[in-house]
């Protein structure tokens, strides 16, 4: 301390333009030289003066003495020649990075009614001189901000802290590659420690600081937290019955223990459903699980919110009347979510092929029917092709043997050679041939249901064609089960084989063994269960109950194993049986569609040994059928759909057009508009993919916030119509930066020490500066001040001397 008290008197203004200063000697005989010839002469002068002050008193004896050893303790300084060596600060030799965090999570406010940002600029600004003027001394400063992207700092006024994404490690790897072959001092990083980034970051043990020390600057400090904010939310249109939607609503509340949270659905600022869920601990991570049915049809914009609940708040109220409470939160942008339910009328096309008239296809197009949105077209194959004309005598004809005896009109009733079909619920052209043959027929379906199917009733073209119903046009094909199905001598070597998602067992024909001909109950799985179709109830609890309640049903088929990548969603339960835990239902993926397998033809049990009124077995066919239908695709339609779209984010939307014949429309003229919220009709640039076949894109950049329309015309290179689309998306408020705004000192204690700095407070910015190491660069200049140039050593020497001189002429010494 006294040491650097020195060095500022001995420098005087000029100490803050010097660093690494030192003092040495000039003394050309040594410093060891002259200090035996100061020793010996004080010795000397000390045995001449001492017989000569006996006679004084004292004091005066006392300031004599110092007197004298003061003037030659001078002396021997000056003879020495000593000097204060430093550097002077070259500006221009090193810089300094700063940057600053310009991300919307800056706008937290503290306990001080303060924002991190404005607390930034207030600290920065009084503390100017002492921070950033002392470092434009030492270093060529760089200033920087960061969020995103990093861009350059004009000046920090400049900063208005609304980029939407923060990256500190990115930050801190860009701007070293900016500088990259510049000498570097270090880096000042201002930041609350929020790590709120989709890209993949760099960890913090690599190699990422290239020996240059980050100093990181907190802006904020570590008051009590408190914050509800939804985590995440998933949107689900179960295929449970009367479709309700599904909302699994995830929340974290930190610091509000004894607090309860409402969770809410609005529309219109109308509640919909809400539930209240206790906070039990500091840090809380909790799921809810609301459900609701929809009440209009189209496009349906909801909000999900949570609020920390008023006491004597009711989950049964209607409107929205509590705001929520900024006394309670740190942060209100996380509370509340916005999403789009797809409720418009739709109409899915359903094929159910059956080999020969039965209850299992009474019973199932009944239960289907009473859901409008499916329609469905029943092919009942009443009488086999002859494999040979038999002659009969005088009256025999070439109709079909099933209707001898009546008119032989082959063009009604049908040749002998040709199966002969019941159609039901068609219009007067459909299917009249049978099953079809074409794809631009059999395409127009959604589903194809197959009960007691034999692949020999089946041209080879119409099998090729179902095959490609499921792998090209992405349809799904539910084949039912039964006493004579799934033989494997039937199937081996056909297409269908290959498109099973079970292996067949090898019989020979032997019906008994691939069919197990006895009582078995069904129970979901897992995979049954998360999926909604082969659910009862909403409740767990209740739905076990019913499935325990259920009728036992008879005749259950058997499969060698089930394929990898299948998914079993529901087993038989048999006791004292090799057949226990056998599937029941079975679904793959094949291609762009799927195929299932019922594995028994018996389910109209289910509601005739139940009473009349109960529902369960209509139920259960229509969420089944829904499941398989629902993400069949379109002809046109939207290449991957996104929940949402950010407000002001750039982004891609890929369509992908094909044909009725679903071939690829190449070279097609796509027209694409998007109707904002405010009613403004946007059309967009369109263009063709040069990697895929069929998919086209087009950007935009969102505006507004609120649900957006898309509608798009497709034609052909002729001209023709390929089809329309009509879609809706939400575009929401980029609001991540609050996703997690507590402010993390203990992320920027890790980042500053990984890098060979130091973290500080805010308050403490006025020593950064000097922590930040300099060494001189090859130009540096050195400086020399010489102690005998200090006119004050020359003062003191005159100052002791002449009081020597006076006091000893005053007493008559000598």
């Amino acid at each position: 301390m006294m040491n650097n008290h020195f060095k500022e008197w001995m420098a005087g203004s000029r100490i803050d333009e010097l660093v690494d200063t030192h003092f040495i000697v000039n003394a050309p005989l040594g410093i060891f030289t002259y200090l035996m010839v100061v020793v010996v002469g004080g010795l000397l002068l000390f045995l001449y003066y001492r017989p000569r002050l006996t006679g004084l008193k004292p004091a005066m004896r006392v300031w004599l003495m110092v007197s004298r050893a003061a003037i030659f303790g001078i002396l021997f300084l000056l003879l020495l020649d000593v000097c204060l060596v430093g550097y002077r600060i070259e500006p221009g030799d090193r810089y300094v990075i700063l940057l600053f965090d310009d991300s919307k999570s800056m706008r937290v406010f503290g306990d001080d009614g303060r924002s991190r940002g404005e607390r930034l600029l207030d600290v920065y600004e009084n503390s100017k001189s002492a921070f950033e003027e002392r470092l434009q001394k030492k270093f060529k400063l760089a200033r920087y901000r960061f969020g995103e992207s990093l861009e350059i700092l004009e000046a920090i006024t400049k900063l208005d802290f609304s980029q939407t994404e923060t990256d500190l490690i990115h930050a801190v790897r860009e701007s070293l590659q900016e500088f990259e072959g510049i000498d570097l001092a270090g880096i000042v990083l201002f930041s609350d420690g929020i790590q709120q980034t989709t890209r993949l970051s760099l960890s913090l043990d690599s190699d990422l600081f290239n020996n240059v020390p980050t100093f990181v600057v907190g802006t904020d400090n570590e008051s009590n937290w408190q914050d509800l904010r939804i985590h995440r939310i998933g949107v689900k249109r179960s295929h449970f019955d009367r479709s309700p939607v599904l909302l699994d609503v995830e929340l974290q509340a930190d610091g509000l223990k004894g607090e309860s949270a409402m969770i809410e659905v609005i529309e219109q600022n109308k509640i919909v459903v809400s539930k209240m869920r206790e906070i039990t601990e500091d840090a809380q991570l909790s799921q809810v699980r609301l459900e609701f049915v929809p009440e209009k049809s189209g496009w349906i914009d909801y909000e999900v919110r949570v609020r920390v609940a008023e006491p004597g708040s009711d989950t049964n109220e209607e409107l929205v009347k509590t705001d929520l409470n900024p006394n309670k939160e740190r942060v209100l942008e996380n509370n509340c979510k916005s999403f789009l339910i797809d409720n418009t009328e739709k109409t899915y096309r359903i094929l159910f092929y059956s080999g020969r008239p039965n209850w299992e296809h009474k019973f199932v197009r009944r239960s289907l029917l009473e859901d409008k949105q499916l329609e469905v077209r029943s092919l009942i194959l009443l009488s086999r092709a002859e494999r040979q004309f038999v002659y009969r005598g005088a009256r025999t004809t070439v109709t079909n043997p099933l209707y001898d005896g009546f008119e032989s009109d082959q063009e009604k009733y049908g040749r002998y050679d040709e199966p002969i079909f019941l159609r039901l619920g068609v219009e007067e052209s459909e299917l009249v041939k049978g099953y079809p043959k074409q794809a631009e027929e059999l395409f127009s379906y959604h589903l194809i249901i197959m009960n007691e199917m034999e692949p020999q009733d089946f041209t080879t073209g119409q099998l090729e064609l179902t095959r490609d119903f499921v792998d090209k046009r992405g349809g799904a094909l539910l084949l039912l089960g039964g006493k004579r199905a799934f033989i494997q001598g039937r199937f081996a070597g056909s297409v269908f084989e290959s498109m099973f998602p079970v292996l067949l067992l090898s019989s020979s024909g032997n019906t008994n063994f691939n069919s197990l001909q006895e009582l078995f109950s069904v129970r979901p799985t897992v995979e049954g269960e998360i999926s909604g179709a082969w659910t009862l109830s909403s409740d767990p609890a209740d739905d076990r109950n019913l499935w325990q309640e259920m009728p036992e049903l008879f005749g259950l088929n058997r499969f060698a194993l089930t394929r990898p990548g299948a998914s079993v969603w529901a087993r038989a339960r048999i006791d004292d049986s090799d057949g226990d835990d056998a599937p029941v239902f079975i679904l793959q993926r094949y291609g762009n569609g799927k195929c299932a397998i019922l594995a028994t033809g018996e389910t109209w049990q289910w509601q005739m040994q139940r009473e009349t009124e109960d529902n369960a077995h209509e139920r259960l066919w229509r969420q089944m059928v829904r499941s398989l239908v629902a993400d069949v695709p379109a002809p046109i339609m939207l290449r991957e759909r996104k929940d949402e779209y950010r407000l002001d984010a750039r982004d891609t939307i890929n369509l992908y057009i094909r044909d009725r014949f679903f071939d690829e429309g190449e070279g097609a003229r796509v027209d694409v508009t998007i109707t904002t919220p405010s009613g403004q009709r946007l059309p967009l640039d369109v263009e063709e993919s040069i990697q895929e076949i069929g998919v086209f894109a087009a950007e935009w950049n969102p505006a507004e916030v609120g649900m957006h329309q898309l509608t798009m015309q497709a034609m052909d290179a002729e001209g023709n119509e390929l089809g329309s689309l009509e879609e809706a998306f939400m575009v929401n408020p980029d609001h991540r930066e609050f996703d997690n705004a507590r402010y993390d000192p203990a992320f920027l204690r890790e980042l500053a020490e990984k890098s060979g700095g130091k973290f500080f407070s805010l308050s403490q910015l006025a020593d950064v500066a000097d922590q930040i190491p300099f060494s001189p660069g090859r130009e540096s200049e050195v400086v020399r001040l010489q102690i005998w140039h200090n006119p004050a050593f020359l003062i003191l020497l005159f100052i002791f001397m002449t009081s020597e001189w006076y006091l000893r002429r005053r007493r008559g010494l000598p």
